[in-house]
């Protein structure tokens, strides 16, 4: 019985224990701009980049920095500043942010596939049988049938994982707002 007491005192004290360490580590969080690969500086730079204040303050550290510079560019400025720095601004600025479109996005695809194509005709959007036929190269034309939504479906999935600081991928989110979530979300 004193074993049984023992061990149940023990496995008490471990487990407040680590509840405290895990208390401890919430509440002392560790600046995250230390852990930041240069994939999440270029993410900062790309999310920031047109504001003024942004570019000045990476100015201070790279001087030819400009809201034109690449994402690579950015993004070692923005490491060169942001270990650099302990401001306000930093802590708004060197943070993590979402790295592919479906991140970004931070909402479930539609379900409802036909009526996506409806809204998507009555809008007139440029482009969109180039892209569905990217998934069905058959598709002769879009219309709200079974292979036009499963091409829809398909090519909206295939675009949640492109990384944010890929070429392009600012129009390809832009174009995955307007036909892969539905306006009831």
């Amino acid at each position: 019985m004193d074993v049984r007491l023992a061990s149940l005192t023990t496995l008490g004290a471990v487990a407040g224990g680590s509840g405290a360490v895990g208390v401890y580590k919430l509440v002392n969080r560790e600046d995250s701009s230390n852990s930041l690969t240069s994939e999440e500086y270029q993410l900062v730079f790309r999310k920031f980049k047109s504001e003024g204040d942004f570019i000045a303050a990476l100015k201070t550290r790279v001087p030819n920095i400009t809201s034109q510079s690449t994402y690579e560019e950015g993004g070692k400025a923005a490491k060169e500043w942001c270990e650099r720095n302990d401001s306000s601004n930093s802590k708004r600025w060197c943070l993590q942010l979402p790295k592919t479109i479906g991140e970004e996005l931070g909402k479930p695809l539609a379900t409802n596939w036909e009526k996506q194509i409806k809204d998507i005709k009555a809008k007139n959007i440029d482009g969109l049988l180039d892209d569905l036929k990217t998934v069905n190269s058959k598709l002769p034309s879009v219309d709200e049938n079974k292979d036009s939504q499963e091409a829809l479906r398909g090519w909206c999935k295939s675009k949640l994982d492109i990384k944010l600081i890929s070429d392009g991928a600012d129009s390809i989110l832009e174009k995955v707002k307007s036909r892969c979530l539905s306006n009831d979300n």
